[in-house]
């Protein structure tokens, strides 16, 4: 089982996206593997694809790491 690299303890499985990562319940802090994160940002960015004729949504606000739910 994944651990908490802040040190709170076990992490508790989550899906985002379809893949599987680790919440921490203490901190809140969200953990993938490089894997998982690269499958989600691929997901994320095929989303984003405008189909001809679309109009685009605006990018989302840049968030520091330790903020992201």
């Amino acid at each position: 089982p994944w651990r908490c690299p802040r040190g709170h303890g076990p992490l508790r499985g989550s899906a985002l996206g379809g893949a599987e990562i680790g919440e921490c319940p203490e901190c809140a802090g969200l953990w993938l593997d490089e894997e998982t994160f690269q499958h989600v940002v691929s997901d994320r960015t095929r989303a984003a694809v405008v189909p001809q004729g679309g109009t685009a949504a605006a990018a989302p606000k840049a968030v520091q790491a330790d903020t992201v739910r």
